[in-house]
């Protein structure tokens, strides 16, 4: 019996969402020469999603709760909201160079998996109050030529 055998795609960088800061990664990256995949999810939830969703909520209210914070986001019957309001702009996560104090560097890598950057919105310490799709952008490109240098060195 013969059969084919294929050999695995060999990726660089692995880049998920395809929003514009995962827009702006690919092309830095891909115009440097490294081959970059791109992870995009589609779909639509099911009932299923929708009361896993639920679930999520329900923990991060206890979770908010118990720690003195006011949960503000309505759960509906027809899907969840998937969106917290956080009035006062509690921050999520800090960024800068103490790991001890900030999760990602000034690069939006990840003190600890040096070959994790995040590029999006994720990587702000609030909750902007006006659109950030610019901000989003110049740093999905400084993160994105920082990971490129860093991988002509050998450093990742």
């Amino acid at each position: 019996m013969s059969g084919v055998i294929r050999s695995p795609k060999v990726y660089d960088v692995c880049i998920i969402g395809s929003g514009a800061a995962g827009g702006v990664a690919a092309k830095v990256l891909t115009e440097g020469g490294l081959k970059a995949a791109m992870l995009r999810f589609h779909g639509r939830a099911g009932d299923n999603e929708i009361r896993m969703a639920k679930g999520m909520q329900e923990t991060f209210r206890a979770i908010v709760e118990a720690g003195g914070g006011v949960y503000s986001t309505e759960i509906s019957s027809d899907g969840p909201a998937l969106t917290v309001s956080n009035a006062g702009g509690t921050a999520i996560h800090e960024s800068g160079t103490a790991r001890q104090r900030s999760v990602l560097n000034q690069n939006c890598q990840a003190h600890d998996v040096k070959n994790l950057f995040v590029t999006d919105a994720a990587a702000f310490m609030t909750s902007p109050d006006k659109n950030p799709t610019r901000s989003i952008l110049a740093l999905s490109w400084q993160a994105s030529e920082y990971l490129l240098a860093q991988s002509r060195m050998g450093n990742l």
